[in-house]
């Protein structure tokens, strides 16, 4: 089923797999363990921590990545082995940012991210407008790689995440869509809604930092500002952001928006369990659309795949799908309240 291949030699066999990645994750990870009944083997356990593996399923490349953890256990009646891993770009998450302040000026994001991802042999693919060029990008020393990056992809609303390949990719909410629809009483096993407005506001006013100068007062007043509105929250609740950079006001106004839209998003999710790993076109894919009919949660709307997570167990394949409406990842308006029991509803909360 799940072949891991390390040192070119193939591993397969496996009792137990699961596999995860996602849009509010940079770094897919796995999982994978068998326990064997019977007299312990005398072969000593191939896999070790810090080997350069790969997932595959059905001849297709799943993930790329590193081994972190490979425990083995033998007893009398039993011997049990199991990986566990991440995605190539899990460095970036774990490792310092070995960049200098001259790396992060006047250069765009795609810029930035290459000269972060340069040492750990990453490579940087853009799927989606960045904007242009930073004046500047302060950071503190000791920063991650991945809290650099992030710092600026939140900047330009732009969303970082990988692929099966280790990839870092820039990207946003994407447009590609399944044809398989997600239908309560149907293919569905189970599904459960989740979420709150604590951290969901009616007003998001960006502020840029203001450089030092003689004529403070003036330059503040005069100083680049973004505003965004939620029309689902109906009491007032603003908050106001400090930028980190001297944008543009079309810039903070993407960065109100972008808040905006990231908290809505976080506020209501639902997540849904189906038999298999695969729909009509292939393995469940995050940042991928699909329809969703389901009269119990009240959702009935195209949704974006936000999260995947694929298991083989006794129960055999099954995958949990986390979805978000699609503007919850992008810069783009939110579809207008329709009252409670209209039909985007689960945005604004059922």
């Amino acid at each position: 089923m799940i072949d891991l291949i390390v040192n070119a030699e193939r591993h397969r066999g496996w009792s137990s797999v699961q596999i995860e990645h996602g849009m509010s994750q940079l770094a897919g990870a796995f999982s994978l363990a068998y326990i064997e009944r019977g007299a312990a083997k005398k072969e000593a356990f191939p896999l070790f921590e810090g080997d350069r593996c790969s997932l595959i399923y059905k001849g297709a490349t799943v993930l790329e990545g590193y081994i972190d953890e490979a425990p083995a256990k033998y007893a009398a009646g039993s011997h049990s082995l199991s990986v566990a891993g991440r995605s190539k770009v899990g460095d970036l998450v774990d490792c310092s940012a070995m960049v200098t302040a001259g790396q992060l000026k006047k250069r765009t994001l795609k810029q930035i991210a290459e000269a972060v991802c340069l040492p750990f042999g990453i490579t940087v693919k853009v799927e989606t407008d960045i904007g242009g060029a930073f004046k500047k990008l302060d950071i503190e020393s000791g920063q991650s790689a991945f809290e650099v990056l992030e710092l600026a992809a939140r900047q330009r609303g732009v969303l970082l995440t990988s692929n099966s390949n280790g990839d870092l990719v820039l990207t946003r909410a994407g447009n590609q869509r399944t044809a398989t629809v997600l239908r309560y009483g149907d293919n569905i096993l189970s599904g459960e809604k989740s979420g709150s407005w604590a951290e969901r506001f009616s007003e998001y006013h960006v502020r840029a930092q203001v450089s030092g100068s003689n004529d403070f007062a003036k330059k503040k007043a005069s100083a680049p500002k973004g505003d965004a509105t939620d029309s689902f929250v109906l009491r007032y609740r603003p908050l106001v952001v400090i930028a980190e950079e001297e944008g543009t006001g079309e810039d903070l106004t993407r960065r109100a928006e972008w808040e905006r839209n990231t908290r809505a998003g976080k506020s209501q999710r639902v997540l849904y369990r189906v038999r298999g790993w695969e729909n009509l076109e292939g393995l469940w894919q995050s940042n991928t659309l699909v329809a969703v009919d389901d009269p119990v949660l009240r959702v009935h709307s195209e949704m974006l795949i936000e999260h995947v997570s694929l298991s083989f167990s006794e129960q055999g394949l099954l995958s949990e799908l986390t979805l978000v409406m699609p503007e919850a990842l992008g810069v783009e308006p939110l579809p207008m309240p329709k009252g409670r029991s209209g039909k985007n509803s689960f945005f604004g909360g059922v």
